[in-house]
């Protein structure tokens, strides 16, 4: 008889833990479920602003209907995981991005120049007309320890750098890390060009230049004409359109 009410307790007891424990399952997905549902729908919204004169103009270039976008961005449409997967594709972004929250998924416009042409100066660089916009996840400058400010993209021309920078390539630059480490890669302007060297100090007052490429040659120069465009900080690859 003891027996029987042992088991007849713990059956009991196992009911009300399991019961309690799929509630708590069920609380937890659903608080996540709504947590992604709003930064899908807040991410969406914040791409489409920044990147499309209006709603409408989203819909005609991509192929979607106003209607249904419209009920995604107030809330009144869940979007899905088939409808996200489109979105992701159109934005260029990977699976899972849209679902991260506002502040991890900000996108940061950064413009692009060519390093083809001639150049006086950095100001002579920064005032020229970008020839793109890459739109980088905002993580990428805290992680690289960046800031948005003081960042540009640079497509090198040339394989002087190959195969750590690719022509074509291009390259998030820090314009604040202009101090010269002996042994590191600068952005640099070199005879009025673009140039992508390792940096050498030969003595007090002379450094040596050298590509990774050995089809090109190394420059030596003195320290007082060197000047630095900013770091590579991040590798954007790719290409980009205006």
């Amino acid at each position: 008889m003891i027996m029987c009410d042992i088991i007849i307790y713990l059956t009991i007891y196992l009911y009300k833990l399991l019961h309690n424990t799929m509630g708590l399952y069920y609380k937890m997905a659903t608080e996540l479920t709504e947590i992604i549902s709003k930064n899908r729908r807040s991410n969406v919204n914040k791409l489409i602003s920044k990147k499309y004169k209006s709603i409408n103009d989203f819909c005609v270039q991509n192929g979607e209907d106003y209607s249904a976008v419209h009920r995604y961005l107030n809330g009144t449409l869940r979007i899905g995981n088939i409808v996200i997967k489109r979105f992701e594709k159109i934005f260029g972004l990977k699976s899972g991005d849209l679902d991260k929250s506002s502040e991890l998924n900000e996108i940061v416009q950064i413009p692009i120049f060519s390093s083809k042409g001639a150049f006086i100066s950095i100001d002579n660089l920064l005032l020229r007309e970008p020839s793109a916009y890459a739109h980088i996840e905002g993580f990428i400058f805290n992680e690289f320890g960046v800031s948005k400010a003081d960042s540009i993209g640079i497509t090198y021309d040339n394989d002087s750098m190959s195969p750590d920078i690719k022509i074509g390539w291009s390259i998030l630059i820090d314009l604040s890390e202009t101090d010269v480490q002996d042994g590191e890669t600068y952005a640099i302007l070199l005879h009025n060009k673009i140039q992508f060297r390792k940096i050498f100090f030969l003595d007090a007052t002379t450094l040596v230049l050298k590509p990774i490429n050995a089809d090109f040659a190394e420059a030596t120069i003195m320290i007082k004409d060197l000047i630095v465009i900013g770091k590579p900080a991040y590798i954007l690859g790719g290409s980009y359109n205006k």
